[in-house]
């Protein structure tokens, strides 16, 4: 199982051409990122002026060193010059439990971060969790699979659609368990994020 994800998230610099800066991803992951140790899986994600990429990777060690390269490249250097940095939002996590509900290729992405309420009980949450992976097929149609993320302080809940629609009617879906969702919403305190990203491009090695 793939254990290491990094989401980055941002803006770019006004007046940025659109179609230039997704010919400068597509060379970053084709020139360099899917040529690293450990690389899985790259999606080019994108909610209005907001664009994100999720990177997966075998290990963190993996994860971490793409993400902090000992030096520069052409393929990333022209990237980042898209980028209105003082707009980017940058995690690196490791994967704690992974339902796969189906094969199918993603055409939307919910991410949400959060932080459990204060004294809350790691080894309960996750047992918690647990009960809403098993509800996930009956109660969220069009989801393909579900990863929960946690760098230790932040937690995050990784979703993969099937269509964008699926990803937005998601919290009409949860009646039949309702009980248990409650549950699981009852450890969960401050959420800095949460968006849904329409995927644009996916590279797998």
């Amino acid at each position: 199982m793939p254990n290491a994800i990094f989401f980055n998230s941002y803006k770019l610099k006004k007046g940025s051409s659109v179609p230039d800066f997704l010919h400068a991803v597509e060379n970053l992951v084709n020139g360099y990122m899917c040529k690293q140790k450990g690389f899985i899986s790259f999606m080019l994600l994108n909610d209005g002026d907001t664009w994100a990429d999720l990177g997966i990777f075998e290990t963190m060690e993996d994860a971490k060193n793409f993400e902090n390269p000992t030096g520069t490249n052409e393929y990333a250097e022209k990237f980042y010059s898209f980028l209105n940095f003082s707009s980017c939002i940058s995690r690196v996590m490791s994967v704690e439990k992974d339902y796969q509900l189906s094969t199918q290729v993603p055409q939307a992405v919910t991410f949400v971060s959060f932080k459990l309420r204060k004294g809350a009980s790691v080894p309960d949450f996750l047992l918690v969790k647990e009960k809403v992976g098993q509800v996930l097929p009956s109660t969220h149609n069009g989801c393909i699979a579900s990863k929960l993320l946690t760098n230790g302080s932040l937690w995050a809940d990784l979703i993969f659609w099937k269509s964008m629609d699926d990803a937005n009617n998601a919290a009409k879906n949860k009646e039949e368990a309702a009980d248990v969702f409650r549950e699981y919403l009852s450890f969960i305190g401050q959420v800095p994020y949460h968006r849904h990203f329409t995927v644009m491009q996916i590279t797998g090695r």
